[in-house]
């Protein structure tokens, strides 16, 4: 039995009765009290490992059928060892067994190891559909921080900061969205930039918005040009 390690070579030293040994040739009578420390340091690492391998079972039962797939990801996981494939496997066998809060530090672990901003991303957007909304600003903020650019993520954030009460922040999202993409009229960000301008007393900021999609008109269909004139009526309403 390995206890100790040897004071000449620094390999484990064995227990054979009353003595302790090592393969350098060193040994070593061991008096009652050492013999009596050993004895604890057994009880407690006997004692350490069935409590290791008893709360190990207890949280793998928690996974059913999937506790043999799920352990070594797992152990990547706690590890920081995840990697692309072994991400997305654990990711898979946590939302098919709608264990969210798995995904969601499953995307936590790999972002960490990994520093890929298509993986914060689908977690912001991962929160936002939760309705984490703290969570997800958080989240979103360190995606744009690091250069994040994703037009869906910029109006996710807009959206949560709107509801957080930070009017300009919100609107600058708003406004990135929409730069993002020039020629093109998007509905539905573009309905939530003019109501928020509306609705925060900038009026003449909003009419000032409308008359730059005007020449886009003649390039969309019916639906796009009734929303475009809602817009219209709601900024004159406004304003009257």
């Amino acid at each position: 039995m390995k206890l100790f390690n040897c004071p000449v070579c620094g390999s484990k030293a064995n227990k054979a009765g009353h003595t302790l040994f090592c393969k350098c040739g060193w040994s070593k009578s061991l008096n009652k009290k050492t013999e009596m420390m050993i004895q604890k340091n057994i009880v407690k690492n006997i004692f350490i490992a069935g409590f290791g391998l008893m709360a190990l079972a207890m949280y793998l039962g928690h996974w059913g059928s999937a506790s043999l797939k799920i352990a070594p990801l797992k152990i990547s996981q706690w590890t920081g060892q995840l990697n692309k494939d072994s991400f997305t496997k654990l990711s898979d066998i946590c939302a098919s067994l709608k264990k969210y809060d798995c995904v969601e530090k499953a995307h936590i672990s790999f972002f960490r190891s990994s520093g890929n901003l298509e993986i914060l991303e689908q977690l912001g957007d991962f929160q936002y559909r939760r309705k984490k909304f703290n969570q997800a600003n958080k989240t979103y903020n360190q995606y744009f921080t690091n250069k994040g650019n994703s037009v869906k993520a910029a109006y996710n954030y807009a959206r949560i900061l709107e509801k957080a009460g930070n009017t300009e922040a919100a609107l600058s999202y708003y406004k990135y969205a929409l730069e993002a993409r020039p020629g093109t009229i998007q509905v539905t960000v573009m309905r939530s930039y003019i109501d928020l301008l509306v609705k925060s007393g900038q009026r003449n900021k909003a009419k000032q918005e409308l008359l730059k999609l005007k020449p886009l008109l003649s390039r969309v269909g019916s639906l796009v040009k009734q929303e475009y004139n809602r817009w219209n009526k709601q900024v004159i309403s406004h304003g009257s």
